[in-house]
């Protein structure tokens, strides 16, 4: 005699409906906007288009999801904006992480959610962000005397607005400027492979910088 193949097939026609009857979370768009317009939007450090700009995500990633049929955001999103003679700006879109622990206990992971569907930022133009100045002074000593040292407090005061930090999607290193209109200097292998680095400077002043050129030569 074979065996009866009724509960499986209830179980089946079970699972079928209860898919059917879950609740499917619709897409949403996520509208990213600046003024000027027609900044480049950078997201995880990939170019994806130019403001104002929108992308379609399943509805999972903006709410919790309450079933295992729901997508979800299984890491963070940043994004970067800029456009050329104005400042960047970087913006966490998401929040978390949070967990998942569904109502039998199981732990179904880690989760991120996109912070709110429409985002608009602000870009300074660079004169007006950047009207700072670098001073440098060398004096010879009179009669071949050595000046005093500097004291060390004196010294960071005076090096501080020189010194910048330097950020790529992998890390960050830090430079200092050398002139006034916004030559840097940096390690090799901080803008190694970059085209463009994030150069923050001691205000918290952010700006977009072009890498022009690099040598791997190394004076000892």
């Amino acid at each position: 005699m074979q065996p009866s193949r009724c509960p499986c097939l209830f179980a089946s026609l079970a699972l079928l409906a209860f898919s059917l009857l879950a609740p499917r979370t619709r897409a949403e768009t996520l509208t990213i906007t600046s003024s000027p317009a027609g900044a480049t939007v950078e997201i995880d450090g990939v170019v994806v288009g130019t403001t104002p700009y929108r992308v379609k995500y399943p509805g999972g990633y903006f709410h919790k999801t309450h079933t295992v049929f729901g997508e979800r955001l299984e890491h963070s999103m940043t994004v970067r904006i800029y456009k050329d003679g104005y400042t960047s700006q970087e913006i966490a879109l998401t929040e978390g992480p949070f967990e998942w622990v569904a109502l039998n206990g199981r732990n179904h992971g880690r989760y991120w959610l996109l912070k709110a569907n429409q985002i608009h930022t602000t870009l300074e133009q660079v004169s007006t962000a950047f009207n700072g100045s670098v001073h440098t002074s060398l004096t010879a000593a009179n009669d071949g005397e050595l000046r005093p040292e500097i004291p060390t407090e004196q010294l960071v005061e005076v090096a501080t607005p020189a010194v910048v930090k330097l950020r790529d999607a992998d890390g960050w290193g830090t430079g200092f400027l050398l002139t006034d209109t916004g030559v840097i200097a940096t390690n090799h292998h901080v803008a190694e492979g970059n085209v463009s680095l994030d150069v923050i400077f001691s205000d918290g002043t952010k700006l977009l910088g072009k890498v022009v050129y690099t040598d791997t030569r190394i004076w000892h």
